[in-house]
């Protein structure tokens, strides 16, 4: 593999698990401890956090790799 290969396949390695941490660290630090044990509702809310979370993650990979893409 090529040192452009591994440095693509580094900085994605090192992007993809920023999504998840961002979206437990926000949802930890806003959600209030639950009063009585309830089962887990996931809303369009969380939906829609995960999925621009993941977006934000995934663009700067492929952005860093078409700038390293040569002619």
């Amino acid at each position: 593999m090529a040192s452009g290969g591994v440095w693509l396949l580094s900085v994605a390695a090192c992007t993809v698990p920023v999504a998840p941490l961002l979206l437990w660290l926000v949802r930890t630090m806003t959600e209030r401890p639950p009063e009585s044990p309830s089962p887990v509702i996931i809303g369009w809310r969380t939906t829609v956090r995960s999925a621009l979370l993941y977006i934000v993650a995934f663009n700067p990979t492929f952005f860093i790799q078409e700038l390293r893409l040569e002619p």
